[in-house]
């Protein structure tokens, strides 16, 4: 679960099954699509072709908790630290 709350930007709240989380979290430091598909576990990395990895990273960059630049994807969403013990 991603909750969007940046300033000048509207409030959002985005729910991810395992696989879509995994391609986000591919993405924490800059994938391209194929590198985003091949960091999923085998048994997963069948089931979507990288034309839907493409697809669904694109989607990310519309509604904005992904940047993409030169083919590469960055997820933006950062851990919730407040939850986390210091």
């Amino acid at each position: 679960m991603v909750h969007d709350r940046r300033p000048n930007l509207e409030p959002a709240d985005y729910s991810f099954d395992e696989r879509e989380a995994r391609l986000l979290l591919a993405c924490e430091d800059g994938a391209t699509a194929a590198e985003a598909l091949a960091a999923l576990p085998e048994t997963e990395a069948a089931d979507p072709d990288l034309a839907e990895v493409q697809e669904f990273l694109d989607g990310l960059v519309a509604s904005r908790p992904i940047y993409e630049e030169g083919g590469r994807y960055l997820a933006l969403p950062l851990p919730d630290r407040r939850l986390t013990p210091s």
